[in-house]
């Protein structure tokens, strides 16, 4: 068996649609098919379950079944496979609802010819197979939204136990405080930081995202501040976004807010995010996210070297951000 065999099994009780149809299959020269047939439906179903078949062509019309109820039968016992029906019936509403019941394609007997049986089959078994891969990533990415969900529910129940009841006025940590998202250049960075940890000192509520390993962004900061890592890994333990999923960062911000309305978020790595993401993504990130807090108090603190963008960039930037609140009498 060479690379292009297609394993094909026809579940056909006619023999001389059969005959036919492995005349054309045998006279293919571009792939080489291994066709077996079987007459109903249950040795059909027998076959499949042993596996070693690439594609189905089903005949709707068999003894021990009748019309579209032939192909649900099959799916039910044996769903992930490539299934062509073929039929005597000229008809284009039972050929539109086998496909929306899960067939890949649907061929008259009578007006299939060489090309568009082998066309068929190639094209089935490479959308079955997309299919295929869809679901698993599909199922990937459920697995790892409730994965962060948990580890966020976790991280927001820490930050609610932390917190209490103090507006900044009052603790009289010396800036304009007001809800919205501040850019300042990196040249600010250690104040910013200063800043935030004033903040945290306060109880008040706060996160900070960065690209630093939170043990040692915590470290650095000498404080235990509840951190999500901008990173492709996946470390137990940590919330880990990858910066290529910002709809996820969006998530991580909006269940912060939602937690700790009036809480602050320090914002560091957005070179990092920018690199993969690109501006234009960015900046619909941050109208978003300008959108969500501005309803709630919340405040972000974002650190971005501005050196690194255009000028109409920065111009964009600065439009959809608060200007920064003075720094000057931190604690």
């Amino acid at each position: 068996m060479n690379a292009k065999d297609i394993n094909v099994l026809m579940i056909e009780d006619d023999p001389g649609d059969a005959e036919y149809i492995k005349e054309i299959l045998d006279d293919e020269k571009y792939s080489s098919f291994n066709l077996n047939r079987v007459d109903n439906l249950a040795s059909g179903i027998n076959v499949l379950t042993k596996g070693g078949v690439d594609l189905v062509l089903l005949d709707l019309g068999l003894p021990d079944s009748q019309g579209i109820e032939t192909l649900q039968t099959l799916q039910a016992k044996v769903g992930d496979i490539a299934i062509i029906v073929l039929t005597g019936q000229d008809d284009e509403h039972l050929g539109v609802k086998t496909v929306r019941s899960g067939a890949q394609d649907y061929l008259v007997k009578g007006k299939v010819d060489s090309n568009l049986l082998t066309r068929s089959i190639r094209h089935a078994i490479e959308r079955k197979h997309l299919e295929g891969l869809l679901k698993q990533h599909t199922k990937e990415l459920e697995t790892a939204n409730i994965e962060l969900s948990q580890a966020l529910d976790k991280l927001m129940k820490r930050v609610g136990q932390n917190q209490k009841s103090i507006s900044p006025e009052k603790a009289d940590i010396g800036t304009n405080y007001r809800g919205g998202i501040f850019l300042y250049p990196i040249e600010e960075a250690v104040r910013v930081r200063t800043l935030f940890i004033s903040m945290f000192d306060y109880k008040l509520p706060t996160l900070a995202v960065t690209r630093i390993p939170p043990q040692r962004f915590r470290q650095a900061l000498g404080r235990p501040v509840e951190t999500i890592w901008l990173t492709t890994n996946k470390v137990q333990d940590m919330v880990c976004i990858d910066p290529s999923n910002i709809t996820r960062l969006s998530l991580v911000f909006s269940e912060f807010f939602k937690h700790a309305p009036g809480g602050v978020v320090l914002f560091e790595g957005v070179e990092y995010l920018l690199s993969i993401v690109g501006f234009s993504d960015l900046l619909n990130f941050i109208q978003v996210l300008n959108d969500k807090i501005a309803m709630i108090d919340g405040t972000v603190y974002m650190i971005l070297d501005l050196e690194i963008l255009e000028d109409y960039q920065q111009h964009h930037l600065r439009r959809e951000c608060l200007e920064p609140p003075r720094l000057g009498r931190i604690p």
